[in-house]
């Protein structure tokens, strides 16, 4: 069985969505989702205090990825939420968007 890390991603946002920025999480990455989505509710309502718009996710990372300095891309999409992909660097987000769509 593979073992899996997690990393935590904030992000606050301008109320008109205009300005974005990734804010620093508690914690570099942790050692099992659940004690990241435990930390993530204070996380966001620490920013939501200094910050208009206020997004967070957990998102499960092979730590063998982590080792190898990954390139992590966000959005916030039309549901207004966050994603998140993470990639190992030499991949090209663009190359694997197009790959997955057709």
């Amino acid at each position: 069985m593979q073992h899996l890390a997690a990393i935590m991603l904030l992000v606050t946002c301008s109320n008109d969505m205009d300005v974005c920025n990734v804010q620093p999480a508690p914690t570099v990455s942790y050692e099992t989702i659940a004690t990241c989505r435990t930390e993530l509710k204070p996380a966001l309502d620490n920013l939501a205090a200094e910050a208009t718009r206020a997004y967070g996710k957990c998102v499960e990372v092979d730590p063998e990825l982590m080792d190898r300095d990954p390139a992590i891309y966000w959005e916030i999409d039309k549901n207004d939420e966050l994603q998140v992909t993470i990639l190992e660097e030499h991949e090209d987000q663009a190359e694997t968007a197009r790959s997955e769509s057709g």
